[in-house]
């Protein structure tokens, strides 16, 4: 199992610099472990860039995709959400919003192998591999 920030997905739909390598992961043989979060950043930021309609087409195809686990955010990944926050937010240096902790602590919490983003705040992470794409 790979966990997966918004950041892979919104690479994708936007065709970003680096849709190529995003495509690579969402479409790769692992299983996808992704938190509710996730659904409201794509839902919110697509819906910004491209409308509603679409970002509802794209969050049903991540909904009916059989290799993608949505984690619901309980106690446990909240609150290792927090202790990650805690222990890697540095202002102007490593800015780990909330929603990228929560991200974090549930691959770590569903025992993922590795975890993929584009986001530089996540170097330097040592509880899980982290693949910066």
């Amino acid at each position: 199992m790979i966990g997966l920030d918004s950041w892979i997905f919104l690479e994708f739909y936007t065709k970003g610099r680096k849709w190529l390598k995003c495509e690579q992961v969402i479409k790769s043989i692992d299983i996808k472990v992704i938190s509710t979060v996730v659904l409201l950043e794509i839902k919110y930021k697509l819906a910004k860039a491209f409308g509603k309609l679409e970002a509802r087409k794209v969050l049903n195809k991540i909904k009916v995709n059989k290799s993608i686990l949505i984690i619901d955010v309980d106690e446990k990944v909240a609150e290792k959400a927090a202790n990650l926050r805690l222990k890697y937010y540095k202002s102007n240096v490593t800015e780990l919003s909330y929603a990228d902790c929560i991200h974090l602590s549930t691959a770590i919490l569903s025992k993922c192998k590795k975890f993929y983003s584009g986001d530089p705040d996540f170097k330097g992470i040592n509880e899980i591999p982290i693949e910066i794409v």
